[in-house]
């Protein structure tokens, strides 16, 4: 998990780290809203349904879209989401590059004599990657939609 800090809190250390950070931020704000939001949507509908056995159509139509509505946010919020979160992910990728390189660089020259570089560049890349792709299935998709539950 340390390693995947960046994609949580990025580091001061980079000229665009406050601006990433509020988008982390708001990017976790999305994902709360919308998962409220889609909690929500099916109280509504239930409201809704309740009016129209009590011949109260007024109240029925307005649950009706809210309904609607709640749900078109849930769905703008998630989208909202993913925009907001690329770049903090694309920040994130660049520095953990820099850190795996960094650390690439600082190994001996014994050890890069005795392996093939471009193997290991490749498992560098493809590990970059997997964390990419965990942090944005685990973190922004799974464990909401687990909470959700």
């Amino acid at each position: 998990l340390p390693i995947q800090k960046p994609y949580f809190w990025p580091d001061a250390t980079a000229s665009s780290a406050l601006i990433n950070r509020v988008r982390a931020i708001t990017t976790w704000l999305c994902v709360v809203s919308s998962k409220a939001c889609s909690l929500y949507a099916p109280i509504l509908l239930g409201k809704a349904s309740t009016a129209l056995t009590r011949l109260d159509y007024e109240t029925a139509i307005r649950n009706v879209i809210f309904y609607t509505l709640t749900t078109l946010a849930a769905s703008t919020l998630k989208e909202c989401q993913s925009l907001i979160y690329l770049k903090v992910g694309q920040a994130a990728f660049v520095q953990i590059s820099e850190l795996s390189f960094n650390h690439l660089h600082s190994l001996s020259l014994d050890w890069h004599l005795r392996k093939k570089l471009g193997e290991v560049i490749r498992s560098m890349d493809r590990g970059i990657a997997a964390c990419d792709t965990l942090m944005r299935y685990l973190f922004l998709w799974l464990i909401p939609a687990l909470a959700e539950c």
